[in-house]
């Protein structure tokens, strides 16, 4: 069975390549998998993560119809111990021409700070509009502030796979 949480989080996001900090908007995740708290002009986002604290963690991130599921070679560096240990927030209101508008899953190590602006985690972030996974990184957490990795991967892991879902909702059902 599929265990699905609830989270919330805030996360300011830097990126390398465009270094302005804000304040992402606290999303969570019902007990479907949907994520509330992100404008409707999205569309459904969803997602879902089983095994959480074990070796057999699965992540997939929908939106766009699309849905885009974390490799084995990717998660399998995830420490995160218990469904508190992840917080997923958003952005939609920067210009999207220099980064597109996003979902941010964190996973936080279980050690360390109770501070999350001070733990370790691995932070994968995905495009609201199609879905795809935009950036993995790892935050190295010390007292006082934190350090970015970019892709702090295996150069021979994929991160992860992106697939088209098809829409079904028009299709005739016996209900119709």
């Amino acid at each position: 069975m599929k265990r699905v949480f609830q989270s919330v989080a805030l996360l300011a996001l830097l990126t390398a390549t465009n270094a302005r900090a804000h304040e992402d908007t606290i999303l969570s995740v019902l007990p479907n998998g949907a994520i509330a708290g992100a404008p409707s002009q999205f569309g459904a986002l969803f997602l879902t993560i089983d095994g959480v604290g074990t070796r057999n963690l699965r992540v997939s991130f929908m939106a766009g119809g699309r849905v885009t599921t974390l490799l084995p070679c990717a998660i399998a560096l995830v420490n995160t111990s218990s469904v508190e240990g992840i917080q997923v927030s958003g952005s939609w209101y920067h210009d999207e021409s220099t980064l597109p508008y996003y979902v941010n899953v964190r996973f936080l190590d279980p050690w360390r700070s109770p501070d999350p602006a001070e733990r370790s985690s691995y932070s994968f972030t995905f495009n609201l509009r199609t879905g795809g996974l935009i950036d993995a990184t790892r935050i190295v957490g010390a007292v006082g502030g934190y350090r970015t990795v970019p892709n702090p991967f295996a150069k021979d892991c994929k991160i992860a796979t992106t697939e088209v879902r098809p829409n079904k909702s028009l299709e005739r059902t016996r209900e119709r």
